[in-house]
């Protein structure tokens, strides 16, 4: 709990809601040449940082003068939150045969649209990967589409690392990649994986939902459901993203 006093970023006079570790550190050692900082908002940055580093997932400054501000939080507060992303880069030509092993028994499954080691080579700019000790353990595509929507699809996560949260981490990470290209509707298409989606913020939609240069290319005999998620704003990914911590 503290007395109140709040963080403004001065390029867009606009409160500062979350923050990783790593920019409330940097804070802290501006806020040490500053003498007008207030010595115990100070105190409590420093500790909720000192909770994170040591395996607490995100910490919350309350004020303790606003009525139900621990509900409130959610919504208003500041949270600083661990570093979601790391080893979480785009793709390269380097990666291409990592990932190809990383789809194809999603693909001899048929859970996956089918393509080839090609196709993966003329669009590796559209891959993210995630890398572990010099391995790719999860991937996907984001490609943009007209009317500010995008697409996260070939998504496919090594079974070793699926209940360790980088399913989570690569989805939070496509969803500000998709925001910073103005992108306001990020969805995907799926036969076998709804509840994932539904879990994290998606809600079902439809064919006719998406934007008419995709709905040209469906391929109605595969069935596959839509799902779309909200990422217009900034609250929306934070709570998007507070929801993929909490999992």
């Amino acid at each position: 709990m503290h007395n109140g006093e709040e963080l403004i970023d001065s390029r867009s006079n606009s409160v500062v809601q979350t923050l990783v570790v790593e920019q409330a550190q940097q804070y802290v050692e501006l806020a040490r040449q500053n003498p007008d900082i207030n010595g115990d908002f100070l105190l409590y940055l420093k500790e909720s940082i000192k909770a994170c580093v040591n395996g607490v997932k995100r910490a919350h400054l309350v004020s303790r003068y606003v009525d139900g501000g621990l509900l409130q939080e959610i919504c208003e507060g500041l949270m600083i939150t661990k570093h979601m992303y790391e080893g979480i880069r785009m793709a390269n030509t380097n990666d291409i045969v990592s990932v190809m092993r990383l789809i194809q028994p999603l693909l001899d499954d048929d859970v996956l649209v089918s393509r080839d080691q090609e196709h993966i080579e003329s669009n590796v700019d559209t891959f993210t990967v995630v890398e572990r000790d010099g391995a790719i353990i999860a991937c996907c595509t984001l490609q943009p589409y007209e009317n500010n929507f995008a697409e996260m699809g070939c998504v496919a996560v090594d079974p070793t690392y699926r209940n360790l949260g980088k399913g989570n981490a690569m989805l939070g990470y496509i969803m500000r990649k998709a925001a910073a290209m103005g992108v306001t509707k990020l969805f995907v298409m799926t036969t076998r994986t709804a509840h994932w989606f539904l879990e994290r913020g998606f809600v079902e939609a439809t064919v006719n939902d998406l934007p008419p240069s995709k709905v040209a290319k469906v391929d109605l005999k595969r069935k596959s459901k839509v799902y779309i998620c909200d990422i217009s704003t900034k609250r929306a990914l934070d709570e998007k993203e507070l929801l993929l911590q909490m999992e």
